[in-house]
């Protein structure tokens, strides 16, 4: 069994603000997520109960359940899973993009900022997880906005992004920055308000999936047929960029998804008109 960490950028928060670790225990045989992995947590959860320096230990009974606990002195939020390889994948191509342009980071916590504030960004409520807003956002620097603000690097780097590649061997210190450099000159303010008016606007959440992985969007319908987790009514399709499952499978809801594109349009039209971001964070939009 092998133990690895690594910084999340589920928040991109290794740069900014405070520090998230993900742990992942790495089996060599194969494990059910459903029963065998929640019975190895629940074990470890116990044996930290009896340390002093772990608090809030709570295990998440997700897709892939995450024992999740906070470390006294330092205040770190820990997440512990078992053989959750995506995981580790999926951080680290985060923290990639997070390092190609100053913007992307503090651009994430905006939208994170305000999807709060609406009520949008929780997946066990129907809504947004924080992952696929990332995601959402990755997409539109990538695709819509142009100049382009961070290339598609699956497709660029192909070899760095091997899902092949063991993540034990996953380079940690390379610099994208010194590979691409946007000729896109917009600020934060500017390019949130056109996510903003994309997902408002343009996108056709009945007929398109969105895909980093390619940077384009691909037909709903044919990305459902492939998704190996997909039941029952899905209404917004965003496909995780190494399994290639749909990461907004939470938002299976037609009332909570009326609400959220409700809550993009508002915001975008208040925001388009009075050109403050404090305009849409003065009351709750529904």
């Amino acid at each position: 069994m092998y133990c690895y960490f690594i910084l999340s950028s589920e928040e991109m928060k290794h740069k900014y603000r405070s520090i998230h670790y993900s742990f992942l225990f790495f089996l060599s045989f194969k494990i059910d997520q459903k029963r065998e992995a929640v019975k190895f947590l629940e074990i470890v959860r116990r044996a930290l109960r009896k340390k002093i320096f772990a608090g809030s230990c709570d295990l998440i009974r997700a897709r892939v359940p995450i024992l999740r606990f906070t470390d006294y002195a330092t205040r770190l939020r820990c997440d512990v899973n078992i053989n959750n390889s995506t995981g580790i994948r999926n951080t680290d191509l985060l923290r990639f993009y997070a390092e190609t342009d100053e913007r992307v980071a503090p651009l994430v916590l905006t939208i994170k900022t305000w999807a709060k504030y609406h009520n949008i960004n929780d997946a066990s409520q129907k809504t947004l997880s924080s992952y696929s807003l990332t995601l959402m956002c990755l997409f539109f620097l990538q695709s819509v906005v142009k100049p382009a603000v961070v290339p598609v690097w699956q497709a660029l780097l192909p070899d760095r992004f091997d899902v092949n590649i063991p993540v034990s061997q996953l380079k940690r210190n390379d610099e994208p920055k010194l590979i691409w450099k946007s000729e896109n000159h917009q600020t934060i303010a500017e390019l949130f308000i056109g996510f903003l008016k994309f997902f408002s606007k343009d996108f056709r959440y009945e007929k398109h999936a969105i895909s980093v992985r390619t940077g384009c969007l691909m037909d709903k319908e044919d990305f459902l047929d492939n998704d190996s987790t997909n039941y029952g009514d899905v209404l917004l399709a965003i496909e995780e960029p190494f399994d290639f499952t749909n990461t907004a499978r939470s938002v299976y809801d037609d009332n909570e998804f009326e609400r959220i594109v409700r809550v993009f349009r508002r915001s975008f039209f208040t925001i388009d008109k009075t050109k403050s971001f404090s305009s849409i964070l003065i009351e709750q939009f529904d």
